[in-house]
């Protein structure tokens, strides 16, 4: 038909090659000599490439590990948070019990019915709506 086809240097080797293998022929194929110059700056440029691409898939490793390892820190100090909070604010069939540490006022006890806790001290009361 006319048209080039792709790789047909090696198509035709490779029918070449079926040839004499069919009439029981068996080939011999010889490598002589150094390879020429520019396969040579081939090979050099391809391992050139080749280490810069694994350290830049290194450094992008290292980045995500960093990153996964920052997250998971954060992660850690919000779950303690968290749970610091809900020891904090329980509430209770009585009203909100805080601890000593934590009463806005010194000496503050919790006391209340539904939805209203009151927190006394030795300054006055101090309401809250639940």
């Amino acid at each position: 038909q006319g048209n080039t086809f792709p790789h047909a240097h090696l198509l035709g080797l490779y029918h070449r090659i079926c040839k004499l293998l069919f009439y029981r022929i068996k080939p011999v194929f010889v490598f002589d000599g150094a390879p020429p110059q520019l396969k040579r700056d081939t090979l050099a440029r391809r391992r050139m490439k080749r280490s810069k691409e694994s350290r830049a898939a290194k450094l992008a490793s290292q980045k995500i590990l960093g990153n996964y390892l920052q997250r998971q820190a954060v992660a850690q100090r919000l779950q303690r948070q968290t749970m610091a909070m809900e020891g904090v604010a329980r509430v209770g069939t009585e009203g909100i019990h805080l601890p000593a540490h934590l009463s806005p006022v010194r000496g503050a006890q919790s006391i209340g019915g539904e939805g209203e806790a009151k927190l006394q001290g030795s300054s006055g009361c101090l309401k809250m709506l639940i």
